[in-house]
């Protein structure tokens, strides 16, 4: 799984707005070297 990957340490969950993250908006956190997108449904 995606969090069997990951390196040891702390871990933050970053919760969107109702509407969701703009294209914009989750391209900039994908972008970010210590962020990996774990998905909780359709995406």
């Amino acid at each position: 799984t995606i969090l069997q990957k990951m390196a040891p340490g702390p871990v933050a969950l970053l919760i969107g707005p109702e509407g969701g993250f703009s294209e914009d908006e989750r391209q900039t956190l994908r972008n970010l070297p210590f962020v990996t997108a774990i998905p909780l449904g359709p995406s």
